[in-house]
């Protein structure tokens, strides 16, 4: 009898457990379907997941894996999920889950006994010997739940189940999981996210599957795997036509000594370009918090990318390791002990960020629309001396290397180094660097004043390397902020663009100069002011008087402001009425005013 009661306790207690897990699982998996989103730093909004999640697809048992699929206001996503008893630590069980979403694959681990602080991130190793070892971040999406983005590489989910196991070494514990049937739990997965991503209004045009070009695939990551991606379309002016660029956020995977690792990356190129396409790598300054760089994005280089893509190149802003979302310890520089002021190396220290950026280059020319063969690199402040850097290392394809207010600033307490690091330092790689490169400062710049810049040239130009040194009049609080400020990149992308024509680099605006002038049947004398107009960064407008006058203004997110600008100078100044003849990069001149003269007079 005692026994008996025994037994039916012992039931209880299991099928208690057991419901437990179950609705543990069901809350879990809403829980990462609502703060998965296509924008990691969108991740970790709200804990009250399960009131905004609805799942719409399973569960289906998939061997040990439970696959289910949500939806919530931002998409669809899907979910394989299992329970580990005893694997959270102290004998609690650890939910163990691989989601889909539309920014990819996810690894989550959660357990109801964890209490973790809200919109956290926590730095882990990610390792599936031989297959894959990276510095990842945990990202907490709720008080019981952690993620790890993988990207969307479907072949590295498909090597990840030849492995033993995979390992995720935090600071207090290893959780080692385990990959039986992980492969069929993957192809459930991807035939979830099929069913369910399709449009909800039977009334709404299919959309084509969004996909991104990709390269062939290997064994294992390497500095040629597939870049993991999001594309989407955006267009300066609604209109479509020369303006509509296509966006991709994504991973490079990329691989070395040590294994492969991920880099945060926007790659932004023409919508309508064909064939392969040159490439324009653009990297990052460092700012003095761990906080502040963990928390830099490649967004803060979309306009830059943006404008280089206009001129025809496939462009690539790349966040170094440590930084942004990037693998590496969040918010620390690789090159940070060689940034000391005392016994400091900043030729290793330059080198090391360099790295990131020579992997990036070769993951990069791997894919069908690059042209590994021209390519340029683009930094700013510690990233100006970081494809210094690059260039000493002689990459293949690397045709010129753009520094925008470039160095080293470094302080130890309330004093500043001295810079006598830094002027050796740019010897050290001009002396190991082959071709011309651009080096454009202002003159307010409070890190690198024209004393110290003039010094940083001399010495590299002393041992070998090759300079073309432009000093720009101050812009507006601080010339350190020459590379994002809306003058500032006016003064600078005209300076770039006669550095593309000095080297024969490619630059889609001298078509479109091209194509204005004979529009217009404008006289030679126009063709400066068509070419500073189109070196602007947008919105921008260029309009065209009957009495051979040219105008064009460029103001920061206000296009309207810009064409009225432009038109009011133009009827004021040339005392006619004016038409407009392009918006951004795209010509509107109307057919009927082709035969229209156009003579010098333009203003900004």
């Amino acid at each position: 009898m005692r026994i008996g009661i025994v037994t039916r306790r012992r039931s209880r207690l299991i099928a208690t457990a057991r419901r437990r897990q179950i609705r543990y699982a069901i809350v879990a998996g809403a829980m990462l379907a609502l703060t998965l989103s296509r924008d990691i730093g969108a991740l970790a909004q709200t804990n009250n997941a399960s009131t905004n999640a609805t799942r719409v697809y399973g569960p289906k048992q998939v061997g040990p894996w439970a696959v289910s699929g949500w939806t919530r206001d931002s998409g669809p996503y899907c979910t394989a999920e299992r329970p580990l008893p005893g694997a959270a630590g102290r004998g609690a069980t650890l939910q163990y889950i691989i989601a889909q979403s539309s920014a990819g694959y996810w690894l989550g681990l959660g357990s109801l006994d964890w209490e973790l602080k809200s919109n956290a991130r926590f730095p882990v190793e990610l390792s599936a010997e031989p297959v894959l070892r990276s510095e990842a971040n945990a990202v907490t999406l709720g008080a019981n739940l952690a993620g790890i983005q993988l990207g969307s590489d479907r072949e590295l989910m498909q090597r990840l189940a030849t492995v033993s196991a995979i390992e995720v070494k935090a600071a207090r514990k290893t959780f080692k999981l385990p990959v039986d049937a992980f492969d069929r739990a993957v192809v459930e997965l991807d035939a979830c996210f099929g069913a369910i991503k399709q449009s909800a209004n039977p009334f709404a045009t299919a959309e084509p599957p969004a996909t991104s070009p990709s390269s062939p695939g290997s064994s294992t990551p390497s500095a040629n795997s597939r870049p993991e991606s999001s594309p989407s379309t955006t267009s300066s002016t609604g209109s479509g036509r020369d303006t509509e660029l296509t966006e991709e956020r994504t991973f490079l995977t990329v691989r070395d000594s040590k294994g492969s690792y991920r880099l945060e990356a926007l790659v932004v190129r023409p919508a309508k370009a064909e064939g392969r396409l040159p490439i324009a790598l653009i990297t990052h300054g460092k700012n003095g918090k761990a906080q502040e760089n963990q928390q830099l994005s490649t967004d803060l280089m979309q306009p830059q990318a943006r404008d280089l893509a206009m001129r025809g190149w496939l462009v690539v802003a790349v966040m170094r390791r440590g930084y942004g979302h990037s693998d590496g310890l969040p918010g620390v520089s690789r090159a940070t002990p060689y940034m000391s002021c005392e016994n400091s190396d900043l030729v290793r220290g330059f080198d090391i960020e360099a790295e990131d950026l020579d992997a990036a280059l070769k993951a990069i020319a791997a894919r069908p629309d690059a042209d590994g063969s021209h390519a340029i690199a683009i930094g700013q402040s510690l990233g100006g001396g970081a494809v210094l850097a690059l260039a000493a290392r002689q990459p293949a394809g690397l045709l010129g290397v753009i520094n925008v207010s470039g160095g080293a600033w470094r302080s130890e307490g309330d004093t500043v180094c001295d810079h006598d690091a830094l002027v050796s330092a740019m010897a050290s790689l001009g002396r190991r660097t082959r071709f011309v490169t651009l080096w454009m400062y202002a003159q307010n710049d409070s890190f690198f004043p024209p004393a110290l810049v003039n010094r940083m040239r001399d010495a590299y130009a002393k041992a070998g390397g090759r300079a073309d040194l432009r000093m720009f009049p101050p812009v507006l609080h601080d010339g350190h902020n020459l590379f994002a400020d809306f003058n500032g990149r006016a003064r600078w992308l005209r300076a770039l663009d006669g550095f593309l024509q000095a080297q024969i680099l490619p630059n889609a605006n001298a078509a479109r100069a091209d194509r204005l002038m004979r529009a217009a049947k404008a006289p030679a004398n126009t063709r400066p002011y068509v070419d500073s107009y189109l070196s602007a960064p947008m919105p921008k407008v260029l309009v065209l008087s009957a009495n051979k006058s040219a105008f064009w203004a460029a103001r920061p997110d206000d296009m309207d402001g810009a064409r009225k600008q432009a038109l009011t100078s133009c009827r004021e100044k040339s005392g006619a009425e004016c038409i407009v003849a392009m918006e951004n990069n795209d010509l509107v001149l109307p057919a009927a005013n082709d035969n229209a003269n156009t003579a010098s007079g333009g203003t900004r």
